[in-house]
């Protein structure tokens, strides 16, 4: 028995001083998780299914069939239910706020985008009119002093 405790508290010290997950306390460890570590610790139930050394708290262990358990159960159900809400609450503001960040970052693009079309556009036409006055001058290069034919 002594081996077993000292395996037990090996264990659940290791347990609490893991970093927490999601900001979640390690103060305090959940009747689930104490059962986890004892049976890590111990290894088995008996052959009637109970834990070894798990004592009053084996009705709250277990088979869903005593009003203890189907207690339990439910109550650990709504903590997680809860939990998980907590947890997608908080995922969806931060990707709310990403997506928020994503679409400023658009915006700007869009505008820059908008403002190399208008350069484009300009250097189009300056491109055009020197085009042209190289049209004439090579006109009149040639000895031709009428007006350059366009194509």
């Amino acid at each position: 028995m002594k081996l077993r405790v000292a395996k037990y508290t090996r264990i659940k010290a290791a347990r609490s001083s893991q970093p927490p997950i999601d900001g979640a306390s390690n103060d305090t460890i959940s009747l689930n998780e104490e059962t986890t570590i004892w049976l890590e610790a111990v290894g088995v139930k008996n052959n009637k299914g109970r834990v070894f050394g798990i004592g009053s708290e084996a009705t709250k262990i277990g088979s869903s069939s005593t009003g203890a358990s189907t207690s339990h159960a439910s109550e650990l159900h709504h903590l997680l239910q809860e939990e998980i809400d907590k947890r997608l609450e908080a995922s969806n503001a931060t990707l709310k706020k990403i997506v928020d960040e994503q679409k400023q970052v658009n915006d700007g693009l869009k505008q820059t985008v908008d403002e190399q079309k208008e350069v484009i556009a300009g250097y189009k036409d300056k491109f055009e009119e020197y085009d042209r006055l190289f049209r004439q001058l090579f006109s009149k290069l040639q000895g031709d002093q009428g007006t350059p034919k366009d194509n």
